[in-house]
């Protein structure tokens, strides 16, 4: 997996069962998608993230967990 085109990796999820891992990219305040090569990426969440600070991920009940900071 290339990560040079990534500002700020903060954290990463694994989806053993479809081979795809997520990244949280708080350099650009959104969380990508990627195969385990690298070969394909895109973005999943790019809009209303203030501050994605980490994830987690369920994948037998397909479920995705994100943390972000709320400004109040």
């Amino acid at each position: 997996l290339d990560l040079k085109s990534l500002i700020y990796p903060r954290n990463l999820a694994v989806d053993w069962i479809t081979n795809h891992l997520y990244i949280i990219e708080s350099g650009s305040r959104r969380i990508d998608i990627s195969t385990f090569d690298g070969e394909r990426r895109a973005v999943l969440i790019a809009d209303g993230l203030t501050l994605p600070l980490d994830i987690a991920l369920d994948p037998i009940r397909g479920l995705l967990f994100i943390i972000i900071v709320i400004n109040l």
